[in-house]
């Protein structure tokens, strides 16, 4: 048993006593389990749980940022919003993957990845690596939730940055009057280039939105949006050459909404738009030539596109299969 515990909690230890006491900061999960089943169902989650909660590598020379070097616990619980941002911090001053285990960190105010800031100044990439990690933000109040920035820009002469990238799935979660997750400066003061976000899911429960994406440009996003509130579950803000595989819904609002900027160029494929008054909103303006193509579209109103923004073809609709340019 010592010896699972061992890999499990990355640390030697004397007795299950001790786990009982101090339980495993690495992994709360096994202590939890020895106090509401004991030793043996303990032993039983040990395997599963052991590759999630190996201790990180916290050395000096170590090839990826982990925010538990930092003091974050990750028990959905404590206030890891510190240990968070100082990891955050570090990865982009150390030009390294920040790496966040497979944990629920909960933080009490926004937190902001400015991939800008560091030593390449956004133009080699940040990789955010998860393994199913969590970051909990409905303690945080009317904050955006998780940020993406590249600073270094204006409006006037926007920062060209290149290669953010999210692997594996991360889960962020808010309850607040604006957004869960922002790409970008609302000012458009930073081009997000060839960013890809292989699988974020989004969770707003508040009276804002999901996700804003602001400028960017050649990307690839995988993404779940949802809010209860009135706003986009996601929104476009000026997206340009640009696919989507995107699951969305809005209570209150339209579970895809396109704004009235440079929109264009993007292929929006297999959506799955639901549970919203709206599905897709296309405000007009510069917006133009936005492609969807299969996928499941139920709202009260499907589209809402009076500029003729969108070309749409092979849906689902209310169990009817619709093709052709959007009315």
């Amino acid at each position: 048993m010592n010896g699972l515990l061992r890999a499990a909690c990355g640390a030697p230890l004397r007795r299950l006593s001790q786990v009982r006491r101090q339980g495993c900061r690495q992994c709360p999960a096994v202590a939890l389990a020895l106090r509401r089943r004991g030793t043996i169902f303990a032993a039983a989650i040990m395997l599963w749980v052991a590759p999630v909660c190996a201790a990180p590598d916290c050395s000096a020379g170590t090839d990826r940022i982990d925010p538990r070097c930092y003091g974050a616990v990750g028990d959905g619980v404590h206030d890891d919003a510190t240990a968070l941002q100082q990891a955050i911090n570090a990865a982009v001053a150390a030009n390294r993957p920040l790496h966040l285990p497979h944990a629920h960190f909960v933080t009490t105010r926004g937190l902001n990845i400015d991939y800008g800031a560091g030593p390449t100044q956004g133009h080699e990439g940040f990789l955010l690596e998860s393994e199913g990690a969590t970051i909990d933000g409905t303690r945080a109040g009317a904050t955006n939730v998780l940020t993406i920035a590249c600073s270094g820009g204006t409006p006037e002469a926007p920062k060209g940055c290149f290669y953010f990238h999210q692997i594996g799935t991360l889960f962020v979660n808010g309850d607040t009057p604006y957004w869960v997750l922002v790409v970008g400066a609302a000012s458009l003061a930073d081009a997000q280039n060839s960013i890809a976000f292989d699988h974020i899911v989004v969770n707003n429960s508040g009276a804002g939105g999901g996700a804003w994406l602001n400028y960017v440009l050649s990307s690839h996003f995988n993404i779940v949006a949802d809010t209860s509130g009135n706003a986009g579950g996601l929104s476009l803000g000026q997206v340009q050459m640009s696919t989507l595989q995107v699951a969305a819904s809005a209570t209150h609002g339209s579970a895809l909404y396109i704004a009235p900027a440079y929109n264009f160029g993007n292929v929006i494929t297999a959506p799955d738009l639901e549970a919203s008054p709206t599905c897709v909103a296309a405000a007009g303006g510069s917006a133009h030539d936005i492609t969807l193509t299969g996928g499941t579209i139920d709202c009260s109103t499907a589209f809402v596109d009076p500029a003729h923004v969108l070309e749409a073809s092979g849906f689902n609709i209310g169990g009817n299969v619709r093709s052709g340019t959007t009315p």
